[in-house]
């Protein structure tokens, strides 16, 4: 979820159990408030190949893609699309 200047993510797994991270947000444009559902094993993969301390996460809506790229250097880009939560 974004909210204003602060990102949660959760994660709720029945093998794993649940787990919530807040990360401050560096800049914002746009809707400041968003929520959406992203499989976290292709969260994970693209994090891990950004080999810098920031990335910039671009979203279009709670049922459109998310773009990440590094926040310096835009070379690579990873885009993962949301899936629906019931």
């Amino acid at each position: 979820m974004l909210d204003n200047s602060k990102l949660r993510i959760s994660s709720n797994s029945s093998k794993l159990g649940e787990i919530e991270e807040t990360l401050s947000i560096n800049s914002i444009s746009g809707e400041t408030r968003l929520s959406l559902s992203l499989d976290g094993s292709f969260l994970l993969d693209a994090l891990k190949s950004i080999k810098e301390n920031e990335v910039k996460l671009s979203f279009g809506g709670p049922m459109r893609p998310v773009l990440i790229e590094p926040s310096e250097n835009s070379s690579y880009r990873h885009l993962i699309s949301p899936v629906k939560k019931y």
